[in-house]
């Protein structure tokens, strides 16, 4: 397991312990009416993405969101400081180790992947539709 599927799958952990609380949550908000009736438009109103707009699940989508970023981060760097060895016959004498670059999206891992792992939690995640991170352009939290 790598980096990447070691941190989804501690989100995916962490959204799952959550996630018997937020359903609870949001299923009160429509106590006695319907998800689709008129009554309910006050509830998309204040919360249109859904159940995805509660402060725990961004809170935790934002944790594993930064991780992430480091790991990218720190691979670009990595990337970046790789020089070929100065013996260019060395590389013709044996394996050659493959050096690319390996960065992943951060919604990708924490959103759509999650789809096929976890439909339930899907249902959850699916409404982050913006990323609420918070960082400027020089990464420091605003």
């Amino acid at each position: 397991m790598d980096e990447y599927e070691a941190i989804q799958e501690e989100y995916l952990a962490e959204m799952e312990m959550l996630r018997p609380s937020i359903e609870a949550w949001w299923n009160e908000l429509f106590k006695g009416m319907g998800k689709d009736s008129d009554a309910a438009r006050p509830v998309w109103k204040r919360w249109p993405t859904g159940p995805a707009g509660h402060p725990r699940v961004l809170a935790v989508f934002r944790k594993y969101y930064l991780k992430v970023e480091e790991i990218n981060d720190r691979n670009i760097v990595e990337f970046e400081g790789f020089q070929e060895p100065d013996d260019v016959e060395s590389m013709w004498s044996g394996d050659v180790e493959e050096h690319s670059l390996i960065v992943k999206r951060q919604v990708d891992l924490l959103v759509y992947d999650i789809q096929e792992k976890s439909p339930g939690l899907f249902e959850i995640v699916r409404g982050i539709v913006f990323i609420p991170i918070g960082l400027n352009q020089h990464k420091d939290t605003v």
